[in-house]
């Protein structure tokens, strides 16, 4: 029910406002000093060039050193004065200026739309913090025109939840399930979880396609990142 979910979600939270800043940093390893870091202490922590898409540390670091230091820049320049300048390749460099333009102008631009049929299905699950158990999975089957959760707290009945699903999934014809992370998150676990149970995962691994690399650098907009929530509001939707 949505109690036993807002319950559950509640217990997730507070598991991890408890974890001690020490429990993280052994976590964390060798990424520790980002948590001590202030966020003021390099430029590249500051610098609007880390909003481009695939601009990581090294290279916002090698567009700063050379004199490129913000996303209007990047608009203003060519693409042979960003390459000369900077020694990036062409495909990079042409990902960054469309992001720019985007992000400049306010607009949406769109290279090449995912292929995407009115009977495909959407999915996406929740895991336990510290463990890879799958509690919920959320379904949006469109020819039904509604939401389907399976949810289940306890452990044990976990089975009984994930057998519920594939029989919804054998029941209904579509020709791919769609997730969204980008790893292949969705699929991998649910797949990983069904085989730890002895349950038939074929259906997941046959049909699963994750919905973000289809349109990962193919949609540019004022965003600054791909992750669904940030995306979705920028094209207007509410969670």
């Amino acid at each position: 029910t949505r109690k036993d979910f807002e319950e559950q979600k509640k217990e997730a939270f507070e598991i991890w406002r408890q974890r001690s800043e020490y429990q993280w940093k052994v976590d964390f390893g060798e990424w520790t000093a980002l948590i001590d870091r202030p966020k003021n202490s390099d430029n590249l922590e500051i610098s609007e060039l880390r909003n481009l898409i695939l601009c990581g540390p090294a290279r916002a670091r090698t567009l700063l050193e050379s004199g490129i230091e913000t996303i209007e820049a990047i608009n203003q320049l060519s693409e042979n004065e960003i390459a000369q300048l900077t020694g990036f390749k062409a495909g990079l460099i042409n990902i960054w200026k469309k992001h720019a333009f985007a992000i400049v102008n306010n607009r949406f631009t769109i290279e090449r739309k995912p292929k995407l049929k009115d009977n495909h299905l959407y999915y996406d699950i929740e895991t336990g913090l510290l463990n890879p158990k799958v509690w919920l999975i959320g379904v949006y089957y469109p020819p039904e025109e509604k939401f389907i959760h399976f949810f289940e707290k306890n452990p044990k009945r976990h089975p009984e939840m994930l057998e519920n699903f594939l029989q919804f999934l054998e029941e209904r014809d579509f020709p791919q399930m769609l997730s969204y992370s980008g790893t292949n998150f969705d699929k991998r676990t649910l797949a990983a979880y069904l085989e730890e149970l002895k349950l038939n995962s074929f259906a997941v691994l046959k049909n699963d396609s994750d919905l973000l690399n289809q349109i990962r650098c193919k949609v540019f907009g004022p965003f600054y990142n791909y992750k669904l929530k940030h995306f979705a509001a920028k094209l207007g939707y509410e969670f």
